[in-house]
């Protein structure tokens, strides 16, 4: 009961959404980014403005002027992994790039690539997860090495690797008595993340913004967990029309109407709905753990709690970038703050404790969420 309570509170506060987020203009020239986040990405036309030799540290290795006039520092990675692309840039080039915008400590605007168009042609510096290929190419070459010697190289991995992880692990985990309590939160679980992955999906056809679609694709992951744990207890899956914005609840229906209606009033708002949306999907998760005795049951949870810790990450620093403020809904604001100043959790996966499971973690491309 306490979890309709939260969903209908949600429901009612989000008509005061429109109105959250309209001070505070402007943009944080403190803020950084110390990682590369894929959910911030954004894509930029414009064409190079200078080539700033040597100082690509600093203000960029190029100077990308923008279709709007404005100009942003521009940066691939080290210049000899360019060469090796067999690429030369040169002034008034034409580039379509895909990347995030950070602000150095200088307050100078970097765009960092991830991959560009120029003359037809479409080169990518960094993989799908924002890890450089560069290393990537580095480490190839040290795996190489290391069969020369006899040695089977580095154990490597990929998300996909991540998720295959977790499967063994919830293999080889007994199943446990579900009580009625834990089948009605997998159910509303389960929904939670439907009604999450559809309103991100509406956003990111209003707004073309990548960290929507990013997020999106997150959500059908999470999803797709409780979705493991239905089957596993043979609960009925409460998703009879997957289509987004078909639910089966009349809350969960209301709530797809409201919230999406809320995000319609400017970017701002839709930010402040995803960040409100992962505020609840903590709280709720949290609320799940402590009525869960079930062993699997809290190793999914654990993991759906560190997705939306950086899905919240992502939003509030898109609202920061906007001169916007998010206020905590669900969770304490102590609690809030504590996530958005604690590093992205990536490449590690949780046992049902949260601790890290030394076998699952630490792989390239399964932190994402």
């Amino acid at each position: 009961m306490k979890k309709t309570i939260t969903f209908l509170g949600l429901f009612l506060s989000f008509f005061a959404l429109a109105q959250m987020g309209q001070g505070n203009r402007g943009r944080d020239c403190n803020q950084t980014s110390s990682t590369y986040d894929t959910t911030l990405e954004n894509t930029f036309t414009g064409s190079i403005h200078s080539i700033n030799t040597g100082m690509g540290r600093s203000i960029g290795q190029y100077t990308l002027t923008l279709e709007d006039g404005t100009t942003l520092g521009l940066t691939f990675g080290p210049p000899r992994y360019i060469n090796q692309l067999g690429i030369a840039l040169a002034e008034g080039d034409s580039l379509q790039v895909t990347g995030i915008v950070t602000t150095n400590a200088a307050g100078n605007q970097i765009l960092i690539a991830r991959q560009f168009g120029l003359s037809g042609k479409e080169f990518s510096v960094r993989d799908e997860d924002g890890m450089p290929l560069w290393r990537k190419s580095n480490s190839t070459q040290t795996r190489n090495s290391k069969k020369g010697r006899g040695g089977n190289g580095s154990r490597g991995g990929n998300g996909g690797q991540q998720g295959d992880c977790i499967l063994q692990y919830l293999a080889t985990t007994p199943m446990q008595e579900l009580s009625k309590e834990e089948s009605t939160s997998l159910i509303m679980l389960r929904e939670e993340e439907k009604l999450a992955r559809d309103v991100y999906i509406y956003f990111a056809d209003l707004y073309n913004l990548r960290i929507f679609s990013n997020i999106s694709r997150s959500e059908q992951k999470h999803m797709d967990a409780v979705k493991v744990l239905l089957d596993r207890y043979q609960v009925t899956d409460p998703i009879a029309d997957d289509t987004p914005g078909q639910f089966s609840s009349e809350t969960f229906a209301n709530l797809y109407t409201a919230l999406t209606e809320s995000g319609n009033a400017s970017l701002a708002a839709a930010l402040q709905v995803g960040a409100t949306i992962e505020d609840l999907d903590i709280f709720d998760l949290a609320e799940g753990l402590a009525l869960s005795d079930n062993t699997d049951m809290d190793m999914v949870y654990q993991n759906l709690m560190k997705g939306s810790r950086n899905h919240l990450r992502a939003y509030i620093s898109q609202l920061t970038k906007q001169g916007e403020s998010y206020s905590a809904q669900y969770l304490t604001q102590q609690e809030i703050d504590a996530i958005v100043n604690s590093p992205r959790e990536r490449g590690v996966v949780y046992d049902a404790e949260g601790n890290p499971l030394e076998d699952c973690s630490n792989r390239r491309g399964g932190g994402r969420g």
